[in-house]
């Protein structure tokens, strides 16, 4: 039985890569050089929070959330061609002025049922798995070089410095003469968790050291295994669009509230804010996969070199890899990253991670310097890095929000 899932149309024009930014860059970046010492390791690995977009017509959350499940089907099986135009990006289409918050937002709520706060003043840097891999490819790591992109960047707190990604465009188109077959596989490869059936993407939130630098990343998850114990069940009940947003508005409590990770916050605007549904379930790190297709006659152009960091960056223990002819699935390879033949794959990947160490530091350093009230921007076109100043102090999170960070 195939899973139903649903693709949006184009419903926002896509955007300048320069719009809102001040004329001409502030400064461009020099690559950083080859540096000896000790490998660049993640440690302190935790689950903070997690949630799924839905297909409904208003801005709809699910939290925590589950990955849609690995069916483990049969080979061989077929899959059709991935549609014309495919929805890729939920947290700036939903809200594109502030594509963090449903991120602070499902961490206040899974932090609130485990009463485990996240000490929000002890971060450097809040991200998107994607700026990471960016960056790194920019640096020279990640094989591939990287497309356009923006990040746009602040200052919250005393140290902590907030990446929102610049989304230009919210769907990508695929071709008729070359189809691809990646979204379709991932749809009929698994299945939509309890409480989660009408799910569009699910998006996971770690917090880890990377080797002296405290980061908080989100990132998309294609698949879990199945687990017939669940660590955490949720109520499964839908909250009440007026009652979220009763919740969500600041009490005489808000304050501490937000010192503490709670949950007292309140945008500009009430139609800004997602309604919360409290379903699904918090999945242990060990089980998520990530899910990849090469067609048979490319299966040998299939490089670790840009493939590695994504599982890196996230800490994602399994990658399956699907080979298949004109979307007829034949093999499915299974790797985890601890088995031998990744360590070399680890290896070369270091040089890159020591770069991308030295560039994190270096725009750290740069955002501290501008201040709370600075508005930089990374851009990277034409094969130039270059950091500009944004022309307006629009904050990337609420006020109330960035009160957890001081």
């Amino acid at each position: 039985m195939s899973r139903d899932i649903h693709y949006f149309p184009p419903t926002r024009a896509n955007r300048d890569i320069l719009s809102g930014l001040r004329p001409g860059p502030v400064q461009t970046f020099d690559k950083p050089e080859i540096v000896d010492g000790p490998d660049v390791v993640i440690t302190d690995l935790k689950y903070i929070g997690s949630y799924n977009w839905t297909n409904h017509a208003t801005p709809t959350m699910i939290v925590p959330g589950s990955p849609p499940i690995w069916r483990e089907r049969p080979l061989p099986f077929t899959v059709p061609p991935d549609p014309n135009s495919v929805f890729i990006e939920a947290d700036a289409h939903w809200l594109p002025m502030t594509p963090l918050y449903p991120l602070l937002r499902a961490v206040d709520i899974v932090a609130e049922e485990t009463a485990d706060p996240v000490d929000w003043r002890s971060v450097d840097l809040v991200t998107d798995r994607n700026c990471l891999r960016n960056l790194l490819r920019w640096c020279g790591g990640g094989g591939n070089k990287p497309r356009d992109f923006r990040i746009d960047m602040q200052l919250a707190g005393r140290r902590t410095v907030l990446f929102s990604r610049f989304v230009t465009k919210f769907t990508e188109g695929t071709s008729a003469i070359q189809p691809t077959y990646g979204f379709s596989f991932e749809r009929e490869s698994t299945m939509h968790a309890s409480g989660c059936e009408n799910s569009i993407s699910h998006a996971r939130i770690v917090k880890y050291n990377l080797s002296g630098m405290k980061l908080v990343v989100r990132f998309e998850v294609d698949a879990c295994l199945a687990s017939p114990r669940p660590r955490a069940e949720s109520s499964a009940e839908v909250d009440d669009l007026a009652s979220t947003m009763s919740n969500l508005r600041v009490s005489s409590s808000a304050h501490s509230a937000a010192h503490s990770g709670g949950v007292g916050i309140n945008m500009q605007s009430p139609a800004d804010e997602p309604r919360i549904i409290r379903a699904g379930t918090q999945v242990s790190d060990d089980a998520i996969i990530e899910l990849t297709t090469r067609s048979v006659a490319a299966r040998m152009k299939f490089r670790w070199p840009d493939s590695y960091p994504q599982l890196f960056f996230s800490q994602t223990p399994h990658h399956f890899l699907a080979h298949h002819n004109a979307g007829q699935v034949r093999e499915i390879v299974k790797r985890h990253v601890g088995d031998p033949e990744m360590w070399a794959v680890e290896a070369k990947a270091q040089t890159g991670f020591k770069k991308l160490r030295q560039l994190l530091k270096k725009i750290q350093d740069l955002v501290l310097e501008a201040g709370q009230d600075g508005r930089l921007s990374l851009v990277y076109q034409k094969g130039s890095l270059a950091l500009y100043e944004r022309a307006n102090q629009d904050s990337c999170l609420p006020a109330q929000m960035l009160e957890r960070f001081d």
